[in-house]
């Protein structure tokens, strides 16, 4: 069967952003984003599935690009979990605006299908961040459930994502949806696969 996977979602997500500088008074920050699950989409199996996610955040106006892979095993139609993405960018103030702007995740093939998915915000606002002190690595991901994580952490370094944080995400996708920040659009990659 030929086929293309094209159709729109809306989802709520929480997504949580945080960020640390090495010492007091620097202007490079480390930035770690967890965003909620990957909706239950794919209509196959996923065995040791290697997925590669990037996202390009706005910090007070500044483009930061954060990234992350791993693998996945999923049963058809299972929610898929999205790795902690991470990056560095510079920040002058001890606070910055944090908007999603794009998010983009791609698996090598699944049962023969191309998998991924391209996504604009029209409106990614996540809150204001205030950067800690310290090392990104000690701070714990957010626990997971449902569309995404609770925004917590058991380090004492700041983050966005508190518990009332869910925008709603539109998206197109190639066998799988999607989860993110605000008002997300998804263009799918013109693929067509033999399933």
């Amino acid at each position: 069967m030929k086929g293309t996977f094209t159709k729109a979602y809306d989802y709520k997500v929480k997504v949580t952003v945080a960020g640390a500088r090495a010492e007091e008074g620097s202007s490079k920050v480390t930035i770690a984003a967890d965003f909620g699950d990957i909706p239950g989409l794919a209509p196959v199996p996923i065995s040791n599935g290697n997925m590669r996610v990037t996202s390009k955040l706005s910090l007070d106006g500044t483009e930061v690009e954060v990234k992350g892979s791993s693998s996945v095993n999923a049963a058809a139609n299972q929610p898929v979990p999205v790795p902690r993405l991470t990056g560095t960018g510079t920040v002058e103030g001890d606070s910055a605006k944090v908007e999603v702007k794009t998010f983009n995740f791609e698996f090598d093939k699944i049962s023969g299908a191309d998998v991924a998915a391209d996504c604009t915000s029209d409106n990614g606002t996540v809150g204001t961040m205030t950067m800690g002190v310290g090392d990104i690595d000690d701070l714990e991901p957010p626990s997971r459930g449902g569309n995404g994580g609770t925004g917590g952490g058991t380090t004492t370094l700041p983050q966005t994502g508190g518990g009332d944080a869910m925008p709603v995400i539109g998206l197109w996708a190639l066998a799988l949806g999607v989860i993110g920040a605000g008002l997300l659009v998804w263009m799918p990659r013109q693929r067509r696969s033999t399933i």
